[in-house]
């Protein structure tokens, strides 16, 4: 396949139809979660506001991960309820859950290491009409003009992250910070509605972070991409995150701005043990 100057396209959040009074995306409701006698999530709670960048922290053993996992399908709850957009998602399965515009991403990059960097990006879309065996067959009109759209959008994908140079490299000779770049750039593919991001800055150089983090700065002001952010690092999670959400024992302990959660007291003594 061979690359051309072509119009770029890079697909935008579609107008979200509200069944909510208010302009929350993401509703987590009374979620709870136990691995045997062990209570991971404990009446969990909070709204994620559309179009925000949302941080998620707490100390080892707060039970972001797990409520992660809750969220995006990988566990079932035991009770409380996820709503997307108005709509109850709870336990939905992962592809489900994708199919309604919620992606989570980076802790563990995964790509199809022997494609390139532009074919991993094409093979994003789902319902692609080539996946339509009768219309191949066929050799139909539908499946080129299909093809060309998508090659369009992740040209312009490519463009908007500055890896075109790295288009026909192998997703498997990509360095970690590239594999988050080429990460983001298939959520990009998807048009969601909601992302969750797993420690972005994990592994990644801060020359690279910086870049990676201005992009999502860029994704959330120019495109209403909705961000929700699991990281440690709170340098990281200052520039980027308003509101902070911080998770104490498998509860929300406190929520606010930087300012706000750094002068708390029970924040302090979650993180230190001290008062």
């Amino acid at each position: 396949m061979l690359l051309k100057k072509t119009k770029k396209e890079i697909p935008r959040n579609k107008a979200m139809k509200k069944l909510n009074n208010d302009d929350s995306i993401l509703s987590i409701r009374s979620i709870c979660k136990s691995f045997g006698g062990l209570k991971a999530l404990n009446e969990t709670s909070f709204d994620i506001k559309s179009e925000s960048i949302t941080g998620l922290i707490g100390p080892n053993g707060a039970g972001k991960t797990t409520l992660f996992n809750v969220i995006t399908g990988f566990f079932k709850s035991d009770s409380g309820q996820v709503i997307l957009d108005g709509k109850n998602v709870t336990n939905f399965s992962t592809h489900k859950l994708f199919k309604n515009g919620l992606i989570r991403t980076f802790q563990i990059p995964a790509s199809f290491e022997r494609m390139t960097v532009l074919d991993n990006l094409m093979a994003v879309p789902i319902n692609q009409v080539g996946e339509n065996l009768i219309l191949t067959l066929m050799g139909s009109k539908k499946i080129k003009d299909d093809e060309k759209k998508i090659f369009l959008q992740a040209q312009g994908v490519l463009d908007f992250l500055e890896i075109s140079n790295l288009a026909r490299k192998y997703a498997g000779e990509l360095s970690g910070g590239q594999k988050k770049l080429l990460e983001l750039g298939k959520v990009m593919m998807t048009d969601p509605k909601v992302i969750l991001l797993d420690e972005p800055g994990a592994g990644v150089n801060p020359s690279l972070m910086k870049k990676l983090s201005g992009f999502i700065k860029k994704l959330n002001k120019e495109r209403g991409y909705t961000f929700c952010i699991i990281e440690h690092d709170m340098d990281l999670i200052s520039s980027l995150c308003d509101p902070i959400i911080v998770m104490a024992e498998g509860s929300v302990l406190a929520m606010g701005d930087i300012e706000k959660i750094r002068a708390n007291n029970l924040v302090k003594e979650a993180y230190l043990g001290t008062k």
